[in-house]
């Protein structure tokens, strides 16, 4: 696998929500001319399919795959595994190209405009006003050079502790990347992400539109958008029954 731009936008996710999400993430992020990278977990091969042939016909679009055996996990640590999947791969997308620029999305984002990826090597939606801890930070966006690859490692071992004592919980992902920025980062050294970058109420300006909640289901601004470009995919057409 090779990238064939040095700024990527990634996204992880199960094969539920790769066919609920991920077709019109792709196409909003490949209308954009961006390099994507999309990793599912268990895929179908409905879904091997399609990526096969979505890369076949854009090779600014790649993808892999990992298959999981959750035999010991329950409901909600089997949601979290998949909230703290893409921050788990990014080493993995460093050791294929070390020179690459990681946009971390949500699946079930939608891109509005083309992306500026910051001039700081790591970039964080921050928000310490919260007094509550795995409220710190927003993990639905997240910007990493390879620079920073003690900081993601650093993050992904305070996940990997859950997960050995089986207490994978939602929001861990949101807690690890707080922690790891307090013992890793300045804050001179971020780029601060916002609501005007990356923005959950289907706003005009923002450059990503990131569903949460019931509101992937129920804003119509945001079913709009993400019918809009599912359409566009017509290589799909056909297979997504």
């Amino acid at each position: 696998m090779v990238f064939k731009k040095k700024e990527v936008i990634f996204a992880a996710c199960d094969s539920i929500y790769f066919m609920e999400f991920g077709i019109s993430f792709i196409a909003s992020s490949l209308f954009y001319n961006h390099c994507t990278h999309v990793h599912i977990v268990n895929p179908t091969a409905q879904i091997k399919k399609i990526v096969s042939a979505l890369n076949a016909k854009n090779d600014l679009f790649t993808f892999s795959f990992h298959n999981m055996d959750f035999a010991n996990y329950d409901k909600e640590a089997i949601k979290t595994y998949y909230a703290c999947m893409r921050f788990l791969l990014i080493p993995s997308l460093f050791e294929i190209d070390k020179d690459i620029k990681l946009m971390v999305l949500d699946i079930d984002a939608i891109i509005k405009q083309t992306l500026v990826f910051p001039e700081q090597h790591i970039g964080i939606f921050l928000r310490e006003y919260h007094k509550e801890v795995h409220f710190k930070v927003l993990a639905s966006i997240f910007y990493i050079s390879y620079k920073h690859i003690d900081f993601i490692n650093t993050a992904n071992f305070i996940i990997s502790q859950y997960q050995k004592t089986n207490t994978m919980r939602w929001y861990i992902d949101q807690i690890a990347l707080y922690q790891a920025y307090k013992e890793k980062l300045k804050l001179e050294d971020i780029f601060i992400f916002t609501e005007d970058y990356c923005g959950w109420d289907s706003k005009s300006g923002a450059y990503v539109w990131t569903a949460k909640g019931a509101r992937k289901y129920k804003d119509n601004l945001f079913l709009k958008e993400k019918k809009h470009f599912e359409n566009m995919i017509k290589l799909i057409k056909g297979t997504s029954n």
